[in-house]
């Protein structure tokens, strides 16, 4: 008896590049096949990104003021609230073009920002690192715009006193991943000393 299923697909592109999941089949058009942003393909997968999909599950969420999960903090509950969302939807591909996202980060900063140009939740007097880390790579990864994400690594830089372990983990690109342990798992041990 055979137990392999026939698969609808050919290959693991044609998966990959199927319509139900429009940021992923994005980033494959853009990212693996190397279309230009005004490929009528690519152009109309972006529109579709808020239409369908996960980035379009997560937006139904959003409440009116422009948070999700609870309005009181916008940090907890840890990975399902109004930041970890909104860097799951940056990775998704959304920028602030969209109304919603703006709207979301205009709440974001305004709880977040302080005075010292970095960001740390709400209480906290002085950037936090993992926030200004978060902060940097989703401007990087998703709005391509490295002179801002340098400018946030650099206050936290002055502010943290982790100079080492910043400018190493912005040389590996693994700024911003959750937790201390996390950050150090795919750093050798000599360079940790």
């Amino acid at each position: 008896m055979c137990l392999a299923r026939k698969s609808k697909f050919k290959t693991a592109l044609d998966w990959l590049l199927e319509e139900n999941q429009p940021s992923i089949r994005y980033f494959v058009l853009t990212q693996m096949l190397d279309r230009s942003e005004n490929d009528p393909a690519v152009q109309s997968t972006k529109r579709m990104i808020t239409e369908k999909g996960w980035a379009a599950d997560i937006l139904s969420q959003q409440q009116r003021g422009g948070w999700w999960i609870e309005e009181e903090s916008l940090y907890r509950p840890k990975y399902i609230s109004t930041n970890w969302i909104l860097l799951i939807l940056s990775d998704l591909g959304l920028t602030k073009a969209d109304p919603r996202i703006k709207k979301a980060c205009e709440l974001w900063i305004k709880r977040f920002a302080k005075k010292d140009g970095g960001f740390a939740n709400e209480g906290m007097s002085k950037s936090h690192l993992c926030m200004v880390g978060n902060t940097a790579r989703a401007l990087e990864v998703r709005l391509h715009r490295a002179s801002e994400s340098e400018e946030c690594l650099r206050v936290a830089c002055e502010e943290s006193g982790q100079q080492r372990w910043l400018v190493l983990f912005w040389g590996r690109r693994i700024v911003g991943l959750m937790g201390r342990h996390e950050r150090f798992r795919c750093i050798p041990k000599t360079e940790m000393d």
